[in-house]
């Protein structure tokens, strides 16, 4: 059994290098779908030798993607454990050796998912408020060469990240965590969630009004709840400097402002995306008027987020 990580990536070489080094040693592949990025990801990319670069052509941030690299993987032969991460996503080296463990120990067709911690700001504290205590993520499975996913287009991958076969065979790790870098890059994740969510009031099936419920849980509006973070959860990672990364995405405001000219600015007025400055000025250039959004009163907000908990 050799262990492979899949990724789909554009534009991550904030946060890459971090991970490919953390991960590189540990692991006998990883395949990254790159999505014409014009970064350095490429670059960085070249500097381990167990990584295989494929392109991805879809437009947009689709779960198609996943499809094409888990087939990618299949060409590697034999049963294998596959792990699906994002770039901004770590996993340590004692959690890989307990889906190595509990994978021979299961057998072909297990799957496994793990607490989905969002760190804060830093490496210190995570959230713990509204939907992110006890989230569980599925990201790996012993692989059967045989599972595909419900080919179902999904626009921005909210969808399983593993064939959906292997849900039924779920086994949830709790002490071993899924590290997200979201919001140790506050400045980075208020425009990536801009982004996602122009993305799919371009894509006409939902309105301003649910895209900005539906991302009210991620957009970190004010200081959360948190926790301290353990420190066996990251004392075998090595972690950069917050204030390396935690920059602006010139890229991703690059194409929002391509947007704005293609459907006209006052067509994404209603988003929540009007707290990152520069969105705001430009809107405030355009028209002269602040932005005013379109969201769900706070008391409906709350009675959907307690349904969904209980509904689990």
């Amino acid at each position: 059994m050799k262990t492979i990580v899949l990724m789909p990536v554009k534009n991550e070489g904030w946060i890459l290098d971090t991970t490919l080094s953390n991960l590189s040693p540990l692991v006998d592949h990883i395949i990254i779908a790159n999505q014409s990025s014009t970064d350095n990801t490429l670059e960085i990319c070249r500097k381990y030798p167990n990584v295989r670069v494929i392109s991805n052509d879809y437009e947009g941030h689709s779960n198609k993607i996943r499809w094409v690299l888990l087939n990618e993987a299949r060409t590697i032969g034999g049963q294998n454990l596959i792990i699906c991460l994002d770039a901004d996503e770590l996993i340590s080296k004692s959690t890989i050796e307990k889906l190595k463990s509990e994978s021979l120990r299961l057998g072909v067709g297990s799957s496994f998912s793990l607490p989905w911690i969002q760190l804060w700001k830093g490496y210190t504290e995570y959230r713990v408020d509204n939907g992110w205590k006890d989230n569980f993520k599925a990201i790996a499975f012993y692989d059967d060469n045989i599972s595909k996913y419900a080919e179902n287009f999904v626009i921005n991958d909210h969808t399983s990240r593993i064939p959906e076969v292997y849900l039924s065979n779920i086994n949830p790790l709790p002490d071993f965590p899924l590290l997200h870098f979201h919001f140790v890059a506050i400045k980075r994740s208020k425009i990536k969630q801009a982004w996602y969510k122009c993305s799919e009031l371009i894509d006409g099936k939902k309105s301003a009004r649910y895209i900005n419920y539906k991302y009210s849980v991620s957009d970190g509006k004010a200081d959360p709840e948190t926790a301290k973070t353990p420190d066996r959860w990251i004392s075998d990672l090595t972690l950069p400097e917050v204030s390396k990364i935690d920059t602006e995405d010139d890229i991703r405001v690059s194409e929002i402002m391509k947007w704005f000219e293609a459907y006209g600015i006052g067509f994404f007025e209603p988003l929540d995306i009007w707290r990152n400055k520069v969105l705001f000025d430009h809107f405030i250039l355009k028209n002269g008027i602040e932005p005013k959004t379109k969201e769900f009163p706070v008391f409906l907000v709350q009675l959907k987020r307690l349904t969904n908990r209980f509904l689990r």
